[in-house]
């Protein structure tokens, strides 16, 4: 476990080490104890504050969202790659994507998203009308209207997941571009027939996955408080004067 412990940076070596691996030998050590040290090793790097005013890590419940993006990420992208690689064509490959997107929409919710209401709402007004209006339009732009309810969809649900992760606003667009708008930009000879549609077709889908992949590990890295932790900042009642 000493060598473990090499892995933190010096700052916190010197003052915490010591009472660190006094601590583990007070008590057998487990499998966990090794993850938690590699973790907390990451954590010390990332925020190198908490060594120089001795705060506590985030709590483990703050790996949860990172950890269900991860997972959802993971589940994502095996669908894609089983269905463009491993399975014959019109061959169905179980509902593995159903439960990623399941699973993203459960690693969402948390305090951050009070700060970003009005664009939450506009998203969600956009997916809703192009819900009526896909059931309202003629058959030749149902198609392109449900497309870009979709599109509406897993962008923000990505877009929420960066803010979570602590991305910037530039470094979200580019990621958008990358895992969303290019892949179904080279999709387009295939949609308006110049190349013929095949099970790679699905390829278009794997940057997505791999964009809450990258997403996940941050968050797990980083922690982020979910809806069951108490506010970071509580708003104290002011005391007034009788």
């Amino acid at each position: 476990m000493s060598r473990l412990v090499r892995l933190y940076p010096p700052g916190w070596r010197d003052r915490y080490e010591a009472e660190f691996l006094a601590l583990l030998e007070d008590r057998p050590r487990t499998a966990w104890d090794i993850v938690d040290t590699v973790r907390g090793a990451v954590d010390a790097h990332l925020n190198p504050q908490l060594a120089a005013t001795g705060l506590e890590p985030s709590p483990w419940t703050h790996r949860i969202p990172g950890l269900l993006a991860l997972a959802a990420g993971l589940m994502w992208s095996a669908h894609v790659v089983f269905i463009a690689f491993l399975v014959a064509p019109g061959q169905e490959w179980g509902s593995l994507i159903v439960y990623a997107a399941v699973v993203m929409l459960v690693s969402l919710p948390g305090d951050y998203m009070a700060a970003h209401g009005r664009q939450i709402a506009v998203v969600l007004g956009a997916i809703g009308a192009c819900v009526i209006l896909s059931a309202l339009a003629p058959w030749q732009i149902q198609s392109l209207l449900i497309i870009a309810g979709y599109l509406i969809t897993i962008g923000g649900m990505l877009t929420l997941a960066s803010i979570r992760a602590g991305i910037g606003s530039g470094a979200r667009w580019r990621l958008l571009v990358a895992s969303i708008a290019l892949p179904f930009a080279c999709a387009i000879p295939m949609a308006i027939g110049i190349q013929p549609i095949g099970v790679g077709a699905w390829l278009i889908l794997l940057p997505y996955g791999l964009a809450w992949v990258l997403i996940g590990l941050r968050m797990a890295i980083r922690g982020s408080p979910t809806i069951v932790d108490p506010p970071l900042n509580p708003i104290e009642s002011e005391v007034r004067p009788a």
